[in-house]
């Protein structure tokens, strides 16, 4: 995250949010329009289904002390909205949303899965505050809906986005408003963004 000498919205305590507002550059907005993508990528896979991966890189989850965990990483708002970990830490929110709703398990005995939620400290899904993780998001989105930012107009459903209910049937629905964050900017998502990396299947 780049430091902006702009103005700070403080939503959350003495924490900076501007980064959706950086004028000086856009290197965030391809890590955030990758959010809405995972989103409803784990709306169709459970829906038909088939088994769903989780993928982390070596720039996920890090945390104020430059360190790799994601329960640390993603309970934190000063890092939970550094672009790399909002990607990993919404991908865990709605993975532990189809954990909680048991659409699917996590098997701790799998050697691959149990050595990527080690090394990057992924949380207990069945017992992850996934709704309070996507909340802050929704509630950060629609906040920065109210200040005048040069990325461009919000539609009407993103600033109301604070009052959606998050809860792993309207996954598809959240998903669907945040795409629409970006819409205007041309900018393509590279694949890099989302992997290559290591990942575990639940």
């Amino acid at each position: 995250m780049e430091n902006d000498p702009g103005p700070t919205y403080n939503w959350f305590g003495d924490l900076d949010y501007s980064w959706f507002d950086n004028s000086g550059s856009l290197a965030s907005v391809p890590f955030f329009e990758v959010v809405p993508d995972q989103l409803a990528q784990m709306v169709e896979t459970s829906s038909a289904r088939q088994p769903l991966r989780l993928t982390f890189g070596p720039g996920d989850c890090t945390t104020t002390s430059r360190s790799q965990n994601c329960t640390e990483a993603c309970s934190n708002p000063a890092t939970l909205f550094a672009p790399a970990n909002l990607r990993a830490c919404t991908a865990l929110a709605g993975a532990a949303l189809l954990v909680q709703n048991e659409t699917y398990s996590v098997n701790p005995s799998d050697a691959q899965t149990a050595e990527v939620m080690n090394a990057w400290q992924v949380p207990e899904l069945s017992a992850y505050n996934a709704t309070a993780l996507l909340g802050r998001v929704a509630e950060c989105i629609s906040e920065s809906c109210t200040v005048v930012s040069k990325l461009g107009e919000c539609p009407d459903d993103l600033r109301t986005l604070a009052g959606m209910e998050v809860k792993a049937d309207n996954l598809g629905a959240l998903s669907s408003r945040l795409a629409r964050y970006c819409d205007g900017i041309k900018v393509e998502v590279s694949a890099d963004i989302a992997g290559p990396g290591v990942s575990f299947e639940i």
